[in-house]
């Protein structure tokens, strides 16, 4: 395992292996919401893909959802970017020798406060993978998240020679191939990779009691989305686990 270094900025902090940085966690004043802007292994290229031109409001690995409801019945979008849209607004960050947690408040456009959410990355570092443990609750008094397929706890977008319509792949743990074959389905885990690599992001047993079922786009992004495809709203709090693996190649998982 490599050895990891943490190094934080005013407007980021980075997760940094050989020199370089392998995670670079923006959350600058004025963002729309904080965000993983790169994910790579030493010596690769950024995995992920911020603000591309047909979707501005993704970035990277984020968080977000477009249809939460307050406690008194009102809808709320915190997922889009534009006039009438909430914000996720960075509160603090806790460096720690292997990552960091992270604190934010989503509000409505009018800055009222709706939730708080923790968001923890830990991370290791090898030969042929940066594998990210990644943590995120949820808490707002009388909130529910309604289905959407805006919304992501996470979501992500891949660089884009990694997305099926740029030449690569996405298969997932039952062997189901692309978004005709993955979407709504439930898995363990998704992968999206092309030759130069790829990320997988494993769900976690205790998130539902039951695999997850995925968003998964051949233009790009993909991430678990239950939520989307069950007619009942979330109630809050939430307490999820993901692995997030970036790996070389297109390998088949494990």
């Amino acid at each position: 395992m490599a050895d990891l270094q943490v190094r934080a900025g005013p407007e980021s902090i980075e997760a940094v292996a050989a020199g370089e940085a392998v995670c670079r966690y923006r959350f600058a004043p004025g963002l729309w919401k904080p965000y993983v802007q790169v994910l790579r292994l030493p010596g690769g290229p950024n995995l992920l893909d911020d603000a591309p031109a047909d979707h501005p409001h993704h970035h990277g690995l984020w968080f977000g959802h477009g249809r939460l409801e307050d406690a008194s019945g009102g809808l709320h979008d915190v997922w889009l970017e534009r006039a009438g849209c909430g914000r996720i607004v960075h509160l603090d960050l806790t460096a720690a020798p292997t990552g960091w947690v992270a604190r934010a408040e989503w509000r409505a456009a009018d800055g009222r406060p709706l939730a708080r959410d923790r968001r923890s990355f830990r991370f290791e570092v090898g030969g042929d993978s940066v594998v990210l443990a990644l943590e995120y609750e949820l808490e707002g008094p009388g909130v529910r998240l309604r289905g959407t397929n805006e919304a992501g706890l996470p979501l992500l977008r891949p660089a884009p020679w990694i997305a099926a319509r740029g030449g690569g792949r996405a298969h997932d743990s039952e062997g189901r191939e692309g978004e005709s074959g993955i979407f709504g389905q439930p898995a363990g885990w998704v992968d999206c990779s092309g030759p130069g690599g790829g990320l997988r992001v494993h769900g976690d047993p205790g998130n539902l009691g039951r695999p997850e079922r995925w968003f998964v786009r051949d233009y790009g992004p993909f991430g678990p989305n239950d939520g989307h495809f069950d007619p009942e709203p979330r109630p809050l709090p939430l307490r999820l686990k993901y692995t997030v693996v970036a790996h070389r190649g297109q390998g088949a998982g494990r």
